[in-house]
């Protein structure tokens, strides 16, 4: 392709002097006449360029008389392919120019291009791409260029590495874009193991990909269809193993390396059969009777969903799987105290209201700042949810001793933060830091997923 500036140059040096007026106020033979003798075979795809830019009444005219051709507009742009951003509609709206485009399409014209042509699926399989970024100058929206680099040669950012490892290039992008690709995992996890600061960034980059890259659009559809597959079996399975007591609820809700936004009991509920529903009903039913006083948060999360509250989220879920008479005693326990014990876990703290004095045979103890800040670091390290009733009753059993337990004052000491900053201090490119990531990362990969999940209902 040309250069789009020293062509520019090139075309702006012609001078016709015409203008729409002159043009319109000569007939048919007398506009032949004139473009015949300024107009030759040597230069005229250069005058046609600057009549397109330059003067578009003429050009307009020119081509409703029929002095400029089809075949002559596809040389023009040829010859510099910002002319289409210059081109009238109408010219894209004539099926045989539209043929004629596609069949002389190139790759570096699609920036260029109306969305009624760009819109079509054989012009982005031939230019590989699946939107519009780039101006006439090479640059996007942002002023940023192919590269990814503005003016002042700064990267366009997208997200942040742990301890703040260098991404260069936009080639180091891609270095973490092709791990993406081979660790057949969703992109929450991907980013939980190599420290990526923003999920939505990586999204963000995704995206910047796909429409740079017809191929890569596909590609990255294809890594979601089967991580969303991979991640609906494991639900299945998981659910089953719970409603059958194969899986303990307990240590399903207490692993730290799962998504539980995703996976959350409203799914697997629909996973589960009508006698698969009942149980894991009854099952989550005394997980909260046995747990009066606090939960954990992954259970929260769990429960919850994407119901307004807590308790409407276990009425929906939970109660309505029981019915009467055969599930009366439920039922009454349910009305009489899992309501009560759901809605203390739902109100959030507020250090405001935990300050007080508790006497218990005949001791006192007063809830102070210090009890409370070691109540609120033992719920932080042991994930429990941090409701008022939990950090209260977390309080009491501190200040009286019969829970022991004080925060180190001082960060531990994170190897692999240490490791990190070595890198950065020896000045490794990003391919050390991909490989210690990969190291270091003991999560799994298959307890969560990007998939979409608005149109699950739970029957």
């Amino acid at each position: 392709m040309q250069n789009n500036s020293n062509t520019n140059e090139q075309i702006n040096t012609i001078n016709f002097g015409l203008d729409a007026n002159t043009i319109y106020g000569l007939n048919h033979q007398q506009i032949r006449t004139i473009f015949r003798t300024i107009i030759t075979p040597k230069n005229k795809i250069q005058c046609y360029c600057y009549i397109i830019m330059n003067r578009g009444e003429i050009f307009r005219k020119i081509l409703n008389n029929g002095f400029i051709s089809k075949e002559d507009i596809i040389e023009c742009i040829k010859f510099l392919p910002s002319i289409l951003l210059y081109l009238p509609q109408k010219v894209y709206y004539d099926t045989k120019f539209q043929k004629l485009l596609i069949a002389n399409m190139q790759p570096g014209w699609y920036d260029f291009l109306p969305s009624i042509i760009a819109d079509m699926s054989e012009v982005q399989i031939k230019c590989n791409r699946t939107a519009k970024i780039y101006s006439e100058y090479g640059l996007d929206a942002n002023g940023y260029n192919r590269d990814w680099v503005n003016s002042e040669g700064m990267l366009l950012n997208f997200f942040t590495l742990k301890a703040d490892f260098p991404i260069k290039t936009k080639g180091d992008y891609y270095k973490l874009y092709e791990e993406y690709l081979n660790s057949n995992t969703s992109i929450n996890n991907f980013c939980k193991k190599y420290g990526i600061s923003s999920e939505i960034g990586f999204k963000k980059l995704l995206e910047r990909i796909k429409a740079e890259s017809l191929e890569d659009a596909v590609t990255i559809k294809a890594v979601g269809a089967n991580v969303s597959k991979e991640f609906y079996l494991s639900v299945q399975k998981r659910a089953k193993q719970l409603a059958t007591g194969e899986l303990s609820f307990e240590d399903f809700i207490s692993n730290k390396n799962m998504n539980f936004y995703v996976n959350n009991a409203e799914l697997y509920f629909n996973a589960l059969d009508y006698d698969g529903r009942y149980n894991l009903a009854k099952i989550i039913f005394n997980y909260i009777e046995a747990n009066p006083n606090f939960i954990l948060k992954n259970f929260f999360v769990f429960l919850k969903g994407r119901e307004a509250n807590l308790l409407n989220s276990f009425m929906k879920l939970i109660r309505s799987r029981f019915k009467s008479p055969d599930d009366n005693d439920i039922i009454k326990r349910i009305s009489n105290n899992t309501v009560k014990i759901i809605n203390s876990h739902e109100k959030p703290y507020s250090r405001k209201f935990l300050y007080c004095k508790y006497t218990k045979e005949g001791e006192t103890r007063i809830i102070d700042d210090a009890v409370i800040d070691q109540a609120l670091a033992y719920a932080e390290d042991n994930g429990i949810y941090k409701s008022l009733a939990a950090i209260a009753y977390l309080s009491k059993r501190i200040a009286f001793g019969e829970l022991n337990y004080f925060k180190e004052s001082e960060e531990k000491k994170d190897s692999l933060l240490e490791s990190i900053l070595d890198l950065i201090d020896q000045n490794k490119d990003l391919d050390a830091y991909i490989k210690l990531m990969k190291k270091s990362s003991n999560i799994s990969g298959d307890d969560d997923s990007i998939i979409d999940q608005s149109n699950i209902i739970v029957k």
